[in-house]
């Protein structure tokens, strides 16, 4: 599994690394990764490297050549590198009218609405999110014994 993502976040890298980009992928992509970016930087991208790191260890790569890959991914996935790869992917996949509607609705109120929403930023999306952790804490907690649900206090328990 961890492979495979690595492999395909690389081939995304790649191919949207290859396209033009239009003005309007490029406005787009800059909205929604300034609505997203906070929770990338602070929580998915970090438990990417590791995961990277992790498997890297796992195989036939050094302590050090697991390090040094894991900091180049870093630096590799910065704000701006991401917002190219996503502005990239947009001019592939979306018309030039398709990103000039989207770029209309994402700069309206309703759109500016529809980007808290989805970028977590509403309490009521926060506390969706959090209602669903605890959900899944309790199913897992019914299927474990005392030790293993004591495992999980560090997150569960916080909720």
């Amino acid at each position: 599994m961890g492979r495979s993502l690595v492999s395909l976040i690389l081939f995304m890298f790649g191919f949207a690394h290859a396209q033009s980009v239009s003005f309007e992928s490029f406005k787009i992509a800059e909205v929604v990764i300034s609505t997203t970016w906070k929770n990338a930087e602070d929580n998915i991208l970090p438990a990417l490297i590791l995961k990277i790191e992790t498997d890297l260890k796992a195989g036939s790569a050094t302590d050090k050549a697991a390090r040094v890959m894991a900091e180049e991914v870093r630096k590799a996935f910065s704000r701006d590198n991401f917002t190219k790869v996503v502005a990239q992917s947009i001019s592939a996949m979306m018309t030039a009218d398709e990103q000039r509607q989207t770029l209309l609705f994402l700069q309206s109120s309703a759109g500016q609405k529809y980007l808290k929403i989805g970028g977590g930023e509403s309490q009521e999306a926060t506390q969706l999110v959090v209602a669903l952790i605890k959900q899944a804490c309790v199913a897992a907690n019914a299927q474990l014994g005392f030790f293993e649900r004591g495992s999980l206090n560090g997150m569960c328990g916080r909720l």
